[in-house]
């Protein structure tokens, strides 16, 4: 036993490419149009908003790439601006054991809570990357006599001049990531009613030929026929 079936597509630009094939059907059909029974989307309206739908869509993946991008490059430096700083924050606390508020002479938040010491590290990135330059800044001012030349496995001299790029990128990534979000968002507005309409035409000549389901394909569906296996009986042949 056959059984016919007529899928949507998920993917935005064959939803776009389908409903463009469902309006140049309908246009080309005129007046006698059998869409024309719709009644609460009108292909003559819709059809024009296909290729804005389209273009946004278009620009919001650019953005999304561009936008992971800008992330990539940026969690590239900030993941060794972390290190550094954790690094240092531990260094300090072991050559200011006895002192642990002088941490606050690079920029660290101290807490002290019933002898218990507490330096916590941001985990929002501008935060981090502020801390960062208060340490690199002192680094300089202390200049040959800086402590943390010392550092075995980090140097301020070759971390500190990355912080600033680091910035710049990720704030880079976060414009890109609005324009993006907003794009999408444009998309959708005019996604919505053509992705309903599709549907809706679907349902409609489903109703209107049932027995030849196939023309649908005139619209642009893509119209499979899937071939069920019968049922096997409960309880085996009887003899």
């Amino acid at each position: 036993m056959k059984k016919v079936r007529i899928k949507i597509p998920t993917n935005v630009e064959e939803l776009l490419d389908l409903a463009r094939l469902n309006a140049a059907k309908h246009a080309a059909d005129g007046a006698s149009s059998i869409l024309n029974g719709l009644q609460d989307y009108t292909w003559n309206t819709l059809a024009d908003t296909i290729p804005t739908c389209l273009a946004k869509h278009q620009q919001a993946e650019l953005l999304r790439r561009d936008t992971k991008e800008a992330y990539d490059q940026r969690d590239r430096m900030w993941r060794i601006i972390d290190e550094g700083v954790k690094a240092t924050r531990d260094f300090l606390l072991g050559v200011y054991r006895a002192t642990p508020l002088r941490l606050g002479d690079w920029g660290f938040d101290v807490v002290v809570t019933n002898g218990r010491v507490r330096v916590a590290i941001p985990e929002n990135v501008e935060q981090l990357l502020a801390l960062a330059k208060l340490i690199y800044q002192k680094h300089v001012a202390d200049g040959a006599t800086s402590i943390l030349n010392r550092m075995q496995e980090v140097s301020w001299t070759t971390l500190g001049p990355t912080i600033q790029p680091c910035l710049d990128k990720h704030q880079e990534a976060e414009a890109l990531d609005s324009d993006r979000e907003q794009a999408y968002g444009e998309r959708d507005v005019l996604l919505e009613p053509i992705g309903n309409a599709v549907r809706a035409t679907r349902d409609l000549l489903q109703g209107a030929f049932p027995r030849t389901l196939l023309r649908l394909g005139d619209w642009g569906f893509d119209v499979s026929q899937v071939t069920r296996k019968p049922r096997k009986k409960k309880g085996g042949d009887e003899g």
